[in-house]
């Protein structure tokens, strides 16, 4: 039979096989896509509750990584210049001893290179190991003579220094009546100028009684290098003498340049394109790779054009300070919160 045999009256007939059809359809086929639906859906589902479990577990172990990276790193930076910290100690120690012990009662090939110059500075004339500049603004007798003839001692060590350590670009010795002792060898009075009040200066005042009372070896703010080097960041410490050893002689320092440290010291490789920067106490980007500029919308400052004597204090401009820029409220507050 080819149709149904019995339909109800006035119904139309329902060939065979097309009942046959749609009985398998509603029987088989309809259940089987709706069965095949909800695996699909499972797979997705869980599929992507895999996936969210998997990022945040991969998430959670990038950072745990990076941290320990970072941490790593930044303990490489604080070991190099941990160690210029170590060698500035050492140049204080040794340059107080120079400073308590007589000058030679013959006179030198030292005492030969210095002479005095216009408005009362005393200076050397000719290269050596070191340079040496009195600026005039105490006079300059016999007793501050007898100091630079004194500090004549320290030079093998300044010398060795540099030798032994990339990063140093310079050290000095700086006194509190503005005598600058320092190595490598310069023309002073070109760079210089008379009456210079060294005690005015940062590379100085940071380490007096008032801002290191601990008496330690600090970390200067960066700034412009009146010596000519461009910008610079110092470790300095200060040298006590005197009958009761509490009067401030002087201050020595260690000079690294910016440049040095973005080349020598953040050159890391850190995962994921970081980059690292050295940031000041005050908050103060100190040293800043190509890598960060764009990102801080800076322009590192590493040279700088000496069209007149350093003066004053130079310091960076207030868009390097995290903590004056609206923009990085999220990363000063992370730096205070240590």
């Amino acid at each position: 039979m080819s149709e149904l045999s019995q339909t109800p009256a006035g119904a139309r007939r329902l060939p065979l096989a097309r009942y046959l059809w749609q009985s398998y359809l509603r029987a088989a086929i309809i259940p089987l896509l709706v069965i095949e639906l909800g695996f699909i859906g499972v797979y997705w589902v869980s599929s992507f509750i895999t996936y969210e479990r998997n990022a945040e577990a991969l998430g959670a172990i990038s950072r745990e990584d990076l941290a320990r990276t970072a941490q790593r790193e930044a303990d490489a930076i604080a070991e190099k210049l941990g160690a210029v910290g170590d060698l500035t100690r050492v140049f204080a120690a040794e340059t107080a001893r120079a400073l308590r012990t007589p000058a030679p009662a013959a006179a030198t090939d030292d005492d030969a290179r210095h002479a005095y110059g216009a408005d009362g500075v005393y200076y050397t004339t000719r290269e050596g190991v070191s340079a040496g500049f009195y600026s005039g603004i105490v006079p300059v007798g016999p007793a501050e003579r007898d100091k630079v003839r004194r500090t004549a001692a320290i030079d093998p060590l300044m010398q060795a220094i540099k030798a032994a350590n990339p990063l140093v670009a310079q050290l000095y010795l700086n006194t509190h009546d503005s005598y600058n002792r320092i190595h490598p060898y310069f023309e002073v009075l070109t760079q210089y100028p008379a009456k210079m009040d060294i005690p005015s200066y940062n590379f100085y005042y940071e380490a007096d009684a008032a801002h290191d009372p601990e008496r330690r070896a600090v970390w200067t703010d960066a700034y412009v290098d009146p010596a000519g080097s461009g910008w610079m960041v110092s470790s300095i410490a200060p040298v006590y003498g005197g009958a009761d050893g509490n009067f401030l002689e002087g201050v020595v320092g260690i000079d690294v340049t910016v440049d040095t440290i973005v080349r020598r010291v953040l050159n890391l490789q850190l995962p994921w394109q970081g980059y690292a920067l050295l940031v000041g106490r005050d908050g103060t980007i100190l040293a800043l790779p190509p890598r960060g500029e764009r990102d801080f919308g800076l322009k590192e400052l590493t040279a700088h054009s000496y069209d007149e004597a350093i003066r004053a204090d130079t310091f960076k401009p207030d868009d390097f300070n995290v903590h004056k820029r609206a923009d990085l409220a999220v990363l000063g507050r992370a730096l205070k919160a240590g």
